[in-house]
């Protein structure tokens, strides 16, 4: 008699220990290793598998200009000699670049660590100084965090490398102008050598 009475007792007890820990594993909270003090509240960039760093074009930016931590003195862009397939679709999508930022101060590339950096696609070919008073037919605007995720080091300091996708805007010229600039309080943005590529065929 007492042996029928403590198995149904046992396996009552069983049973909602069982569902007292489910019920603790749903309500846990998700856990992220992100840092909400360092996340960047300037427009975000996009991803695609495969690619360094995808940004987003024609994004407006709201934050005020911070100048550049150390200054900078000389942008060098170098890019592909053409523009480039960034999907699974035929045609030119955008362009990959890569970039390195000098102060005369020290003899390796660095990391921005301050301010912003754009890219600037132009319509057809533009001398260098035509760029500041060309109308752009592409933006993308980079925060020092966001383009931080698109560097790494190499012999000669700090380098990014990255694809900037016009998202189904292509240009209708036959080729294209792209600079790199870094805007500054006060005064004229710091501009690397224009960049100059055939679309081709489309």
């Amino acid at each position: 008699m007492f042996t029928r009475v403590i198995r149904p007792m046992f396996l009552l007890m069983v049973l909602t220990l069982l569902v007292g820990c489910q019920s603790n594993e749903t309500a846990k909270p998700k856990v992220t290793n992100i840092d909400p003090a360092q996340q960047d509240t300037e427009p975000t960039t996009s991803a695609k598998s495969g690619l360094p760093g995808i940004g987003n074009p024609d994004v407006s930016a709201t934050a005020p200009l911070i100048a550049p931590t150390p200054r900078v003195d000389k942008i060098e862009l170098a890019s592909r000699p053409a523009v480039v397939n960034l999907d699974d679709k035929p045609g030119p999508d955008g362009v990959s670049i890569t970039l390195r930022l000098y102060n005369l101060e020290q003899p390796l590339a660095f990391a921005l660590q301050t301010g912003v950096i754009e890219f600037v696609l132009y319509e057809g070919n533009i001398k260098d100084a035509e760029v500041a008073d060309a109308e752009p037919f592409h933006v993308w605007r980079f925060s020092a965090n966001q383009i931080n995720n698109s560097g790494r080091k190499v012999l000669v300091g700090w380098q990014y490398a990255l694809s900037l996708d016009w998202l189904g805007k292509p240009p209708t010229s036959s080729a294209v102008t792209l600079v790199a600039r870094i805007p500054r309080p006060g005064g004229t943005p710091i501009y690397a050598h224009p960049v100059h590529l055939p679309i081709g065929t489309r």
